[in-house]
C-alpha cells in the first residue's frame, strides 16, 4: 500500500513517518511511505495514494483545498485529517475524511486508525493485463467490470479497454472478493462502480446487467457489506 503524510512541519513529518514504520513493522504490513511538505507538493504527487494523513493548517494551499484537488484525481484515497483546531473539522467533512487525528498525536489512536484502514482496504493489489498488445499492470480497484468471450476476457479499466487470457473462474480467485462479484456467466463487476441496483438488475457505466437468480441473494448480501464496510 502507498501511505502519504502531508504536513508543513518537518518534525511532524518525521514523527508521523516513524509511527507508520513502527506500526507496519509490528503488524507485518508492506507499505511505501511518501512525505509532502506542502499542499502543492501533495497535489503534484499523490494520485496513487491509498491512505493520506493530511494536516489542515498549512500556508498557501491548506489541507482542505489540497484535499479537494486530490479527491478529483484520486477518489479512492482514504484521508485522515490531522489538526489541533476542532473548529476546522467541519470543513474536513467536505472531503469525506474517514477519520480525524488531534495534535499532538496519540499512539493508541493512531494504531486504531491504521487498523481500521487495513480492514477497509480493497483492490490495492495489481493485476497483469494487455493493452494494444503491450503488458500493463493495473490496480484491481481501477477495473470497472470484466466480460468473458470465447478465448479471452475483456476489462474496462477507467476509460480504457484491456484484455487477458484468464477465464472468469480464474479471475474470481485472483480479484479481491470484497470488491468484485461474478453476477452471471459472462460478467464480474466492481461494486464501487455500480450506479443502481434493483430486483436483480444493475447498471454500471450505462450497461444493464442481470444478476443470475441463483446468485441474487449472495450478491445482495455482499453488496450491502461493501456499502457498510468498504466504500
Amino acid at each position: 500500500m502507498l501511505i502519504g503524510i502531508c504536513d508543513d512541519e518537518i518534525s511532524v513529518l518525521g514523527a508521523m513517518r516513524k509511527m507508520v514504520e513502527d506500526y507496519c513493522k509490528k503488524n507485518s504490513v508492506k507499505a511505501e511511505i511518501r512525505l509532502f511538505a506542502s499542499g502543492a507538493e501533495l497535489v503534484a504527487g499523490a494520485k496513487d495514494l491509498d491512505l493520506l494523513f493530511l494536516d489542515i493548517e498549512m500556508p498557501g494551499l491548506d489541507g482542505i483545498a489540497a484535499g479537494k484537488l486530490l479527491r478529483k484525481e484520486n477518489p479512492h484515497c482514504k484521508i485522515v485529517m490531522a489538526t489541533c483546531r476542532d473548529d476546522r473539522m467541519r470543513d474536513a467533512f467536505q472531503l469525506e475524511a474517514c477519520r480525524f487525528l488531534s495534535k499532538p498525536f496519540d499512539e493508541a489512536q493512531f494504531a486504531e486508525v491504521m487498523e481500521s484502514f487495513e480492514r477497509s482496504m480493497t483492490g490495492c493489489e495489481k493485476i497483469e493485463l494487455w493493452e494494444m498488445r503491450q503488458p500493463v499492470s493495473v490496480r484491481q480497484r481501477e477495473i470497472v467490470y470484466v466480460q468473458t468471450f470465447d478465448s479471452y476476457t475483456e476489462f474496462i479499466v477507467g476509460n480504457r479497454l484491456m484484455r487477458s487470457e484468464k477465464s472468469l473462474s480464474a479471475l474470481e480467485e485472483e480479484l479481491d472478493p470484497k470488491l468484485f462479484f461474478r453476477v452471471n456467466k459472462k460478467y464480474i463487476v466492481n461494486f464501487s462502480y455500480i450506479d443502481s441496483y434493483e430486483k436483480g438488475v444493475l447498471t454500471i457505466r450505462k450497461k444493464v446487467l442481470t444478476v443470475s437468480r441463483r446468485k441474487k441473494k449472495e450478491f445482495e448480501r455482499r453488496y450491502r457489506e461493501f456499502d457498510l464496510y468498504f466504500r
